[in-house]
Formats: C-alpha cells, structure tokens, sequence
C-alpha cells in the first residue's frame, strides 16, 4: 500500500517563502511525497500567487486564507512551513505545534531568546517536530570546512576573520524614501538587523565547524539612517564589529557594514595548525585550502572533492541524500542548501527523528546573535553566552518582548 502524502501548508508567503516555494518545486519533481494543501498570509494577493506556483508543479490548487489558524483547522496539514516576520514566529510555531502539526520555521527561530524557549517548550510538550530552515551549513563548501576544522587538514582552530564590508549603491544625496519602512527595519519585528538575517546564518556556520562561542564583545551601528514614507527611521543596526572567543580557545572577528558606498569587500579565512581555509563572499561556499608550509594547495571544486570522498557510503547518503543531490558538486534545481533542509525536515516528519537543525541548534545559533545585540547594548562590554541564554543579560531584548507581551 502506498505511503499517504504529507500535506504541507506554508503560514507566510512573502519574500523568504518564495524560495521555499522553489525548493519544495524542485523536491516535488524529483519524486518527493508531498501535497500542498493550503497557503494563509495575512495578504490574500501573496497567498493566492504562492498557490498559483504550486498549481504549476502539483496539478492541484491549494487553498487560499488570510487567516492560518482557520487553515490549521480546515486543511488540516501534518506539516507546514513558516516564513512569517520574526515577531510571529512563536505564535504560528507553538499554534501549530499545538494543533499536532510540526513545523519548520525560517531562521531566526524566534524574536527574542524567551520567545524560542516557548517554542522549544511547546515542542516538547506536543512532541511535534521543530527544525529551523538553515542552508548555509548544508551547502558542500560549508561541509566540506567542518570537516577540515573536525580532524582534518586544517588541524587545530585558532583564528577566524569574516569581513562584509561596502558595496552599496545607495545615492547618498538621497535621504528619504517614498514606501513604508519594512518591517525588517523594525526592531520589534524584526529583532536585529543584519545581526539577525545574517548573523544567525554566520553563528550556526561557526557553531557548527568550530564548536561553543564563550563570550562577545561588539559594537553595532546604522550607516543608512533614511526615513520611510511613513515618517519612520530604522530601529535596527546595519554594521557591526564583532569579536569573538571560542570555548576551544579559537579566536575569531567578524565585520559587517554592507550599507557602505563604493566596492564591497567579502571574503572569509579560518586558519589553524595544518594550514588556512580562504573563500570569497559572505560564506565560504567554494573555500580555498592552503597547508601550513604553501606545498599543497587544494582549490574550491578539489577541496569540496577531497571532503567527499573521506565521507562513508551512509555519511553521505544522510548529508546529501542521493535522490536529491546525485551529485553535490552540480546540483539541480536551485540552492541545494534550501533542497536539503526541506527534504530534512520531509523525512523528520515521517520517520519522527530530530531534524538536523532542530530548535536546539536554532536557539544556540540565536543566541550568538543575541549576546552580539546584548554587548552593543551595553556599551561594549563583554558578555557571556551563559549569562545570554540563561536570560540574566537581556537589556537589548526586553523592550521587544514586553512590547510582544512575552515578559
């Protein structure tokens, strides 16, 4: 007998979901078992073009609704996809969760420290799947420094130095702009700025490859101050300088001013006893490896070949399962990284296991990003990720959540 669909929803159609959307296409074409029954946003226009995409590649229509609640309750999905703002993360998750439905849920996993440890609770109460939509770790060059960091060539860590700087083409004579402010420009909504978008990302990237983050120290600001049509400005920052200490004794920087006029400046080096690791970009998808004495030199493809081939038969099939990525160096079908955590999450609902990014490791990620904002808040001082997670130090994140009536 054949295995019943899993039917999906999506809870959030805007820009993030669309790529989701992409993703979800390109499993569907090749053989994954899923329906869509249902899209809610709260903008019919966007829940009604998502169902539109989907038409196009499932034959059937899924159901269209401003509210996602009335959708839990008709549709009836064994799973959904959450991309709302930050700020409504916990609400839709733990809704969800509630209702028996698991759920996966763009990164960041949640607004405010306290708002993911409700959702973590809600996950544990309802034993509903939780997996955080994180690419970047999943793509091969990504994997391919975990594993240099973790026993291979690399040896042992001792410095990482991130840097995302300039490369706007903002006219600076321009100071206001004619739409609303966005929502991401938004501190209660949004949570952080590029702190959060891109900070969760770099955290779980870091987290991952070299282990514990102990203690920050950092400074944010916003270089783009414009005011919107609506006669707001930012509450977000746009740049921040990051220092970073590792529980392994690792050291690591990270700027981040990508608002800055003129040529952009991105690159990534992690370097330890064996050698360096250098890749162009905001993430170090195609990483140069360098050893120690410069004899051996493995480019981007060679690198990612030679982490490949240490993988065993079922590493590999569990990091890139065939059916998806036959070939991680040529993928098919979009981002592979956004294939992978959705065909993650598909086979985490059906066989009941932990995701590979569950709501530990999105709270962990998170957590980074929050002692970053904390440090800021305060001046610039030193903050543990202890004092972080265990909510002693939450100057930054107290605002939004008595704004969001978590306090």
């Amino acid at each position: 007998m054949a295995e019943e669909p899993v039917r999906l929803a999506f809870i959030g159609c805007g820009g993030m979901s669309r790529t989701h959307v992409r993703g979800w296409g390109a499993l569907h074409a090749k053989g994954a078992n899923f329906k869509v029954v249902g899209a809610a946003d709260a903008v019919e226009s966007l829940a009604a073009g998502h169902a539109a995409t989907v038409a196009g590649w499932q034959g059937q229509t899924p159901a269209v609704y401003t509210d996602w609640r009335r959708m839990v309750e008709e549709c009836k999905p064994t799973a959904v996809d959450v991309c709302t703002p930050h700020h409504l993360h916990h609400e839709v998750a733990c809704g969800c969760m509630e209702a028996g439905v698991d759920v996966i849920v763009e990164k960041p996993l949640a607004v405010t420290l306290r708002a993911a440890r409700r959702m973590l609770a809600a996950a544990g109460k309802t034993s509903a799947i939780l997996a955080v939509a994180e690419q970047v770790r999943r793509w091969p060059g990504p994997r391919a420094l975990a594993w240099a960091a973790g026993g291979g060539p690399l040896g042992t860590p001792l410095l990482c130095s991130i840097q995302h700087v300039g490369g706007a083409r903002r006219d600076p004579a321009i100071q206001t702009v004619p739409q609303p402010m966005p929502w991401r420009l938004e501190r209660v909504s949004a949570g952080g700025g590029v702190v959060v978008d891109i900070g969760v990302h770099m955290a779980d990237l870091l987290l991952r490859c070299f282990g514990p983050i102990r203690r920050v120290t950092a400074s944010c600001r916003c270089f783009a101050d414009l005011t919107y049509g609506d006669g707001r400005r930012p509450s977000v920052e746009d740049a921040a300088f990051i220092q970073l200490e590792f529980d392994s004794g690792m050291s690591g920087t990270w700027t981040h001013a990508g608002r800055l006029a003129g040529e952009g400046v991105q690159n990534n080096t992690y370097y330890g006893t064996g050698g360096s690791v250098v890749a162009p970009g905001f993430y170090p998808r195609v990483p140069r490896f360098t050893s120690w004495d410069g004899a051996g030199v493995m480019e981007g493809p060679q690198f990612i070949a030679a982490y490949l081939a240490a993988l065993t038969a079922p590493e590999r099939e569990r990091l890139f399962p065939s059916w998806v990525a036959a070939d991680p160096l040529q993928p098919k079908g979009g981002d592979l990284g956004i294939q992978l955590e959705l065909a993650d999450f598909l086979d985490a609902v059906r066989t009941r296991r932990r995701p590979e990014v569950g709501g530990a490791e999105g709270l962990a990620a998170q957590a980074v990003s929050a002692a970053i904002l904390e440090s800021a808040e305060l001046g610039g001082q030193p903050v543990l990720l202890d004092d972080v997670v265990s909510g002693r130090v939450s100057r930054y994140q107290d605002p939004i959540d008595a704004a969001l009536g978590l306090a």
